[in-house]
């Protein structure tokens, strides 16, 4: 098996643990965010939008696994809490940040603040780095990495933001909505 097939297959599995042929069911479709947001909220999670207390404009959003609560910064945000029209960018942020709180769910004490890489499972952290390089390109993780390095992340964080930067970008709505409802409800 290749190593792009492998690391497919094992992100296909963590990421939906479902046997079930993954074109019936990729969707990123904005109905396929709306339906995200929803699986989101019946997990307990609140989901809140342009919150001032951390919509600053310096991020575009937030999972605030003490809290349980998923922030999204609209880029054409005007007010506080107000839904505006959703960009593509909010429409990433919203599949990066729900990735966060299923990497909260997978650590088992969700709400703990303890978050783990999905594709770690296996015991091997080398797969979450070939998921990032396959999904965003070498380019963009040496970015990502400078990034969060620059702020003295850990190893470990810095694997959990790798995956999810990967997801936001390789990894349709639908199976992360599929991802919610395995892990955390």
């Amino acid at each position: 098996m290749s190593l792009t097939t492998r690391m497919a297959t094992s992100a296909l599995v963590a990421l939906t643990a479902l046997a079930i042929p993954v074109a019936a069911f990729a969707d990123n479709s904005f109905q396929a965010h709306e339906q995200l947001l929803r699986t989101v909220r019946r997990s307990g999670t609140k989901v809140y939008l342009n919150h001032p207390a951390v919509c600053d404009g310096k991020i575009d959003g937030a999972y605030i696994s003490g809290k349980r609560a998923l922030v999204i910064c609209q880029d054409k945000s005007t007010e506080p809490h107000k839904q505006v029209e959703w960009t593509a960018n909010d429409l990433d942020t919203l599949r990066h940040e729900v990735h966060h709180m299923v990497q909260d769910c997978a650590a088992f004490r969700p709400g703990d603040q303890t978050l783990r890489p999905i594709l770690t499972i296996s015991g091997n952290e080398r797969d979450v780095v070939d998921f990032a390089l396959m999904a965003l390109g070498e380019s963009k993780v040496r970015s990502i990495v400078q990034r969060y390095a620059s702020k003295g992340v850990s190893r470990r964080e810095m694997l959990i933001e790798l995956e999810a930067w990967g997801t936001a970008k390789a990894i349709p709505a639908s199976l992360i909505t599929q991802s919610v409802e395995h892990f955390c409800m």
